[in-house]
């Protein structure tokens, strides 16, 4: 699920929580023995709605993609409600519930059914027209010829409300050819590249027979290298070593490609909510502290408390991240290019102090509440570095599918501060791949752990 489709979940969430909390408390007031809400009332609704979400990731009914139908969408809403309709009479029948009478609770189902149905309804049809008109369409190319490849631009074409717009051909091999139907010919797969960069490609669809394997894992070491989601539509097999997701585009079935357990929404929000409340606690805890360091940095040197440069985040967007100033002079906030060394003369005596231990990245975790870091994930780089890595590891591009983060698992293990071999660089991109593909909250707790009391986070720290 990629941050589109998560986007169109939560949205759909939030109309039925909304919808649900509507239909609870005017059916509770207006026909339930008191007009007035108490903390039991909330409880009561705090149940059902938990209820509600159980049932709804057991049915997958927020694990969205917009080319559903709608006889998938509702068939699927329909049959969720059937089991919330059930659990709850169950639950009433169980157990006593004061102010909640058969018909009161019966009349919340009810409505609840009706006012669901009709708000996702209007939903899909906003979504879908906005869709139509060009809005939030992502911009796909597809490599290949044949009738797959043909097949599968002519169902986007024909239909427009799935947000996708096909920009074009790429050919296995060079050609004479610069129309395909209804389409451009942009160039060959030598050419890819060049078209991704000229165009803003944000998705490659791969349609070749599994026979031409040499140029498909030449397709996929491109889509690595510029962090492009891939679908692979044809013949399914010979992709070993590579996660994917196979789904549905109408008459089409296709392989979503390099998936990761933070795809998933309910994940995603596991992952979201922890960092918030993570964030906000320490904040708070650590308001003195990061007083204390503010003070100490104006008394030992003139300039600002803190330093903020350019960094390039999830989806290669560019971010202000937040810091305690380390040195005397630092490098360009947006264009810098100089990497801190061993015994830099730049750090300032309290600054080496900070860096060893990790203060000066205190205030990322404003970052966090912002929604531009996590509180666990691959450092975040500047562009020139980011260039350099891209330049010398061919999947570095894939750490961008997820958040940055203010420590990760390749700064517990040791590869923290130069970057100036091909180990270094390998290394850390191994070790932030290795953390995307099994993330957990509990391995979000041991790298916090490890941060704090690991002897390899602090080794290479100055």
């Amino acid at each position: 699920m990629n941050k589109s489709d998560q986007h169109l979940a939560l949205l759909y969430k939030t109309v039925d929580v909304l919808v649900f909390a509507i239909c609870f408390f005017w059916v509770r007031t207006s026909f339930g023995e008191s007009a007035t809400l108490s903390k039991y009332d909330f409880g009561v609704f705090l149940l059902f709605l938990v209820i509600w979400q159980l049932i709804g990731y057991r049915n997958k009914l927020y694990f969205i993609h917009l080319h559903n139908n709608h006889y998938f969408r509702f068939r699927n809403l329909l049959n969720s409600h059937f089991m919330f309709m059930v659990g709850i009479s169950m639950l009433v029948l169980l157990f006593d519930f004061p102010a909640f009478t058969r018909e009161v609770v019966g009349g919340i189902l009810g409505a609840n059914v009706i006012a669901s149905l009709l708000g996702n309804t209007g939903l899909s049809i906003l979504i879908r027209y906005n869709r139509k008109r060009g809005g939030n369409a992502r911009k796909v190319l597809i490599v290949g010829l044949g009738k797959p490849a043909r097949k599968m631009a002519e169902y986007y074409k024909e239909n427009p409300e799935l947000g996708y717009q096909v920009l074009g051909f790429v050919s296995p091999k060079k050609t004479t050819s610069n129309k395909q139907g209804n389409f451009k010919v942009l160039g060959c797969v030598k050419d890819l590249g060049n078209v991704i960069i000229s165009l803003g490609v944000q998705e490659l669809i791969l349609s070749l027979p599994m026979e031409k394997h040499k140029v498909i894992q030449e397709v996929v070491g491109i889509a690595d290298f510029y962090g492009l989601r891939l679908k692979y539509v044809d013949s399914f097999g010979g992709l070993q070593g590579i996660s994917y997701k196979s789904a549905r585009y109408g008459d089409n079935y296709y392989l979503s490609m390099r998936q990761i357990s933070l795809d998933q929404l309910y994940m995603a929000w596991a992952k979201r909510c922890f960092d918030v409340v993570f964030a906000s606690v320490l904040l708070v805890l650590g308001t003195p502290l990061m007083l204390l360091i503010a003070v100490g940095i104006k008394l030992e040197s003139r300039g600002p408390v803190m330093y903020c440069p350019r960094r390039i985040g999830q989806y290669g967007k560019a971010f202000r991240l937040y810091k305690f100033r380390s040195m005397y002079e630092n490098d360009d906030s947006t264009a810098g290019v100089f990497s801190t060394r061993k015994n830099d003369p730049r750090v300032t005596p309290f600054g080496k102090f900070l860096r060893k231990y990790s203060l000066d990245e205190l205030p990322q975790f404003f970052n966090v509440l912002q929604g531009n870091m996590s509180v666990v994930g691959p450092r975040p780089h500047r562009k020139v570095l980011e260039e350099q890595f891209q330049a010398s590891v061919s999947n570095y591009k894939l750490r961008q599918f997820v958040k940055p983060g203010i420590t990760g698992w390749a700064q517990v293990n040791g590869w923290r501060g130069p970057t100036e071999t091909s180990e270094q660089k390998e290394q850390r991109t191994a070790h932030d791949l290795w953390y995307i593909h099994h993330w957990s909250v509990a391995l979000d707790i041991k790298i916090i752990y490890l941060t704090a009391f690991g002897k390899k986070t602090h080794e290479m720290a100055f």
